[in-house]
């Protein structure tokens, strides 16, 4: 009688005691658990509401940073691999001097082989039509594994990166608006649906003629 253990659990061999202290500090851990939750509740509640109340500045401050994010990035492409800032303008004009493919040029350097062959593209307006824009057009022929499609894209992207107020891979560019891009590259065929490769190239060529717009 006056000892402070009181059986708490009998097995085969054994039995198991506790005294009041060690139900107290049980009590105790179980309330300071649900302390714990209600308090780490109480305060997701008030971080939630203050971010709430200032998600307009996080918003305005995440947006700037993103604007300097990018151009600081164009900044360093303009220093380190001589990109230059092109004249974008309302005129009809695509001339493209010293023009670089920006991934295949980063890969050949990576590579350590030779490096990128810089080219020109010029697509001048004339004065052959009603508005008094010419249509410049140019047929490219080569091999395969001669540079066509890589051609096709490089000035697809300058276009690109030009209307987007970022500096170019060339050593000069003056880009006209241009609102549409196209590309028909490389053949592939679609027999599931009875189209030849051909039949393929055909068909998404119209698609582009039929798209295409003045610029």
């Amino acid at each position: 009688d006056g000892s402070p253990f009181t059986p708490r659990q009998t097995m085969a061999n054994a039995v198991r005691y506790a005294t009041v202290e060690l139900g107290d500090l049980e009590a105790e851990i179980a309330r300071a658990a649900d302390r714990a939750l209600a308090l780490e509740t109480e305060i997701f509640t008030e971080l939630t509401a203050r971010i709430a109340e200032t998600a307009a500045a996080i918003d305005a401050t995440a947006a700037a940073l993103a604007q300097l994010d990018v151009a600081a990035a164009s900044a360093t492409l303009a220093l380190e691999r001589g990109y230059v800032r092109p004249r974008v303008d309302e005129s009809r004009h695509f001339a493209i001097e010293g023009g670089r493919h920006p991934v295949v040029e980063r890969a050949l350097a990576r590579s350590g082989e030779a490096a990128f062959v810089a080219n020109d593209c010029h697509l001048e307006s004339g004065e052959s039509d009603a508005d008094g824009a010419g249509a410049p057009l140019w047929l490219l022929t080569g091999p395969n594994m001669a540079g066509k499609s890589t051609f096709l894209r490089q000035n697809a992207l300058i276009a690109v990166l030009a209307q987007a107020g970022l500096f170019v891979p060339a050593t000069r560019a003056h880009i006209g608006t241009v609102d549409r891009l196209f590309s028909r590259v490389r053949a592939a065929d679609d027999l599931a649906r009875g189209r030849s490769a051909v039949m393929v190239e055909l068909v998404e060529t119209a698609a582009i003629l039929h798209q295409g717009g003045p610029r």
